[in-house]
């Protein structure tokens, strides 16, 4: 364990970040990981989730402002293989099979260069992941059985950040939100084991050159479904 200073910062932003009057303690009540990405590649929680940069072709990743502080600039583009991901964690830790989980990410949009622009993936099937919704100009969508078509501002190719936040119960039971509003749900979808996949960040472990083209910053997955509050 390490990097309190990381964890303080992340219960002042997130709390400054909403509008309900939430302590602490329920922000951190199941948090499993999170990234700042302030100029290195370091989880908050634990060292063996460090990031580790993949590149491949002319694939790229700088540290640019962020939301908060810095975040990643991935420049990923169409061709043989331009890709720059981040791999963390080991295979399977963050797969929570049967169980319940939620996800936040900050992103901007710099290009939507081919179909399936992945944010966040443990992978395919059953498997988690947050993605542009095929070919679309501007949705998202949450793995295979959870909410697609969800409009999230992917054509403000302009360096606009915003959020995107998915909750996902033992049942099945999922909440998709698009800067802090109610965007979708979905139900009876229960989550895979991770195929001993390493989880993505800006790209999927089971889909190459679907790489994430442009800015992530402040991830944090937990355990648990988070409260719309």
């Amino acid at each position: 364990m390490k990097k309190n200073y990381t964890l303080t910062t992340f219960l002042t932003l997130g709390i400054s970040c909403l509008s309900a009057s939430l302590s602490k303690a329920e922000l951190v009540d199941g948090l499993i990981e999170y990234w700042e990405f302030d100029e290195d590649f370091s989880a908050g929680l634990d060292e063996t989730n460090d990031g580790v940069l993949e590149q491949t072709g002319s694939g790229k990743a700088s540290f640019v402002a962020g939301k908060f502080g810095s975040a990643v600039d991935l420049e990923n583009s169409g061709g043989a293989g331009n890709q720059a991901i981040v791999n963390v964690g080991d295979p399977g830790e963050f797969a929570f099979e049967a169980g319940s989980m939620s996800v936040s990410v900050w992103y901007t949009t710099e290009s939507l260069y081919t179909g399936w622009n992945t944010l966040i993936s443990q992978g395919e099937g059953n498997n988690w992941r947050i993605a542009r919704h095929g070919t679309s100009g501007t949705n998202l969508k949450y793995s295979v059985g959870g909410p697609g078509n969800v409009p999230a501002y992917l054509d403000q190719q302009d360096e606009s950040w915003h959020h995107v936040a998915v909750t996902h119960d033992a049942t099945g039971n999922i909440m998709m939100y698009i800067d802090g509003e109610e965007a979708a749900s979905e139900g009876a979808w229960v989550l895979s084991d991770g195929a001993g996949l390493p989880l993505q960040i800006g790209g999927n472990p089971q889909a190459a050159n679907r790489g994430w083209d442009g800015n992530i910053d402040d991830v944090a997955i937990w355990d648990r479904a988070l409260t719309p509050e």
